[in-house]
């Protein structure tokens, strides 16, 4: 799937999407001076989670609070926001972004911005060969406050916000943790504000221009960035024989007495730091790129948007946690927000050290149906998950089964020139046995791994069923849960009648008073139902739902089988008949987004669907015609 969402020339209006292995998340391609607002999102792409880009400036964009993951490019960009040299954006404002970028480029990238806020982004750099978690170049007075830079697997190329012919800026109270150089002026960037970052690297923690290549007649390249008193940074940069708090590669004594930090020996000795300029290359010119001076101390403010507690996660996410706020207009989208946040502490602990705003509001909210409701999610993806020890098993004897059908069909290669040939007789009468062997401890396997599944799904019927739900939101997800749980425990194939009924009326509710139950409850339901939100939620005249049902006389819809399941990098599909006429399989996560899709002809009884790029979790596995569907749930461990 290329792209998830995109965009040419028009307002853009992108919330709580969810989009899996694309190449891009959101682009939205601007002409016309339009609005961009892009938040809350969850995009796992290759080239661009998120790209603005347009030949005149934006007249106002917003990209927040949105969580992207990219994955094994060396060109990916997770924020990209890119115009051209007659205009830039005016005003862009980047905010509470978590980007974790594997391998890729740029967590964030702005090219030709000028007036540009980020703030309160929390960026890391996996493993890239060359990566920078922010990128600004071109543009001017663009705001880098409070944001949180961090690297893990160092390499020789990696910055946490790099600078390039932009002047006028402001960059203050960021944390750069573990990156090989924290900040770093590429040339000349002149009125650029530099205070109260916390340089925490493992090379250079401020680097201003870089070092020639090796040759007679070269210099270091230099620049500047403006003589300014220090501003409260400090640095906890181990400096190595080859790396300093502070350098300045110009051998211009003019661009080193244009970037001197003037810095107040009171402010204590993590104020100041080893510092290098052309002085130790051009003996006899003295010039330090640290003046000691007294006064003009900085502390970064406590409102500063990202700074404290909510530097990674952004001000919204902070003012949930705290009960500052409430999100949207009804008390369903302001649950729905918090389980969203409970759920991503709980994924991520490191976000909620003990004492933070985050710990107290995981404490807090664990006895409130928002924990209540997460604790029985997280239980029952284990469950469906399976022990980590029979799916090894599984997966080595779907390994050797798989082997061994191939080792069969060279057999029977040979037996289909030589019917006769008694060796090869004897071979495939061996390799039978030694099939069913495999076969039968594989489902020895499988029995054991569903007998554990039902008794867990009991325990966890019985758990749902003690949470109080008073809300219609809280009903409808303890409505939804019970019924997924009774799949399990029954070993259902399909749904029966009464879940249907149950399951129905909440699937047709507005998501937004009605909560992530009424997501669950459609893909259970995995039927032919449009659901028009935008009518269920009142927001439009809409047609309302068009129900496809089968019609008498055709053809009726085969069962299936899904091999192996739990699945890692493939699933084969088996029908127990052939289709009678065309159909598809459609892959779609619990929220019931489509990710993935498979279209069979008239007479198939197979089908294999890759899986690479879905990360470890429950899905729904539906078989569509014009016959009607078949769902089964599909485990996906890797």
């Amino acid at each position: 799937m290329p792209t998830g969402i995109l965009t040419f020339g028009v307002n853009v209006y992108s919330r709580s999407n969810g989009m899996r292995s694309v190449t891009s998340g959101v682009r939205s391609l601007n002409l016309n001076n339009k609005d961009a607002f892009i938040f809350d999102n969850e995009i796992a792409a290759k080239d661009n989670g998120i790209l603005v880009s347009g030949l005149r400036p934006l007249t106002r964009s917003n990209i927040d609070n949105n969580f992207i993951t990219m994955d094994y490019n060396t060109a990916g960009r997770g924020i990209n926001s890119i115009n051209s040299s007659k205009g830039g954006a005016s005003w862009l404002r980047m905010n509470g972004n978590i980007v974790d970028v594997m391998d890729a480029t740029f967590g964030m990238d702005m090219l030709n911005n000028n007036g540009v806020e980020a703030s309160g982004n929390y960026v890391t750099l996996i493993n890239p060969q060359e990566g920078y978690g922010i990128s600004v170049n071109g543009g001017g007075s663009n705001d880098l406050l409070g944001n949180f830079l961090n690297a893990v697997g160092s390499s020789n190329l990696q910055y946490g916000i790099a600078v390039g012919q932009s002047s006028g800026g402001e960059y203050g109270c960021n944390i750069f943790d573990g990156t090989r150089t924290g900040l770093w002026f590429t040339g000349p960037n002149d009125f650029s504000d530099i205070k109260g970052n916390d340089f925490n690297n493992f090379f250079h923690g401020l680097q201003i221009g870089n070092l020639a290549a090796p040759g007679p007649n070269t210099q270091n390249q230099g620049g500047f960035t403006g003589r300014q008193s220090h501003r409260g940074n400090t640095w906890s940069t181990d400096p190595s024989a080859t790396g300093w708090g502070a350098i300045h590669y110009s051998e211009d004594p003019g661009e080193v007495s244009e970037s001197q930090h003037e810095v107040d020996v009171n402010d204590g000795a993590s104020y100041i730091t080893t510092q290098r300029t052309y002085a130790e290359i051009i003996p006899g010119q003295p010039m330090p790129f640290f003046d000691p001076e007294s006064g003009d101390t900085y502390t970064c403010p406590s409102n500063l948007q990202g700074s404290g507690d909510n530097t990674a996660l952004g001000t919204i996410a902070y003012a949930i946690a705290s009960g500052t706020t409430t999100v949207g207009t009804s008390a369903g989208e302001n649950w729905t927000a918090k389980r969203q946040l409970y759920r991503h502490l709980k994924a991520n602990p490191s976000l909620a050290p003990q004492g933070s705003v985050y710990a107290t509001y995981l404490s807090n909210e664990a006895i409130s149906t928002v924990g209540k409701f997460e604790d029985l999610q997280a239980a029952v993806d284990a469950m469906l998950v399976g022990d980590a020890n029979a799916r090894q098993q599984l997966g080595n004897y779907a390994t050797s089964m798989e082997a061994k059908f191939g080792e069969m069909k060279t057999i029977m290669d040979g037996l289909s020139t030589q019917p006769n040939d008694p060796n090869l007789l004897a071979q495939r009468d061996a390799k039978r046995t030694e099939i069913a062997n495999v076969s039968a401890q594989l489902q020895s396997v499988e029995q054991s791994m569903q007998s554990a599944r039902v008794s867990a799904a009991n325990q966890l019927l019985a758990n749902n069923a003690a949470i109080v739900a008073n809300a219609t939101y809280e009903a409808n997800q303890k409505t939804a849960n019970r019924v997924r749980l009774e799949v399990v425990a029954n070993g259902q194939v399909e749904l029966m009648q009464q879940q249907v009924a149950d399951l129905t009326p909440i699937a047709v509710q507005c998501p937004y008073t009605g909560g992530e139950g009424v997501y669950l409850a459609r893909a259970i339901l995995g039927n032919e139902v449009v659901y028009n939100d935008f009518a269920a939620c009142g927001m439009s005249t809409g047609g309302g739902q068009q129900i496809k049902s089968p019609n008498e006389g055709e053809p009726t819809l085969p069962m299936f089988t899904i091999y192996p399941n739990p699945a890692s990098d493939y699933i084969a599909i088996q029908l127990l008949n052939k289709l009678e006429g065309d159909a598809s399989f459609v892959l779609t996560n619990v929220l019931g987004v489509q990710l993935r899709k498979e279209t069979l002809s008239k007479g198939s009884d197979s089908a294999i669907m890759f899986t690479d790029g879905l990360t470890a979790g429950t899905y729904c596995l539906t078989l569509r015609s014009g016959a009607g569907v078949r769902s089964q749930v599909l485990l996906i461990a890797k």
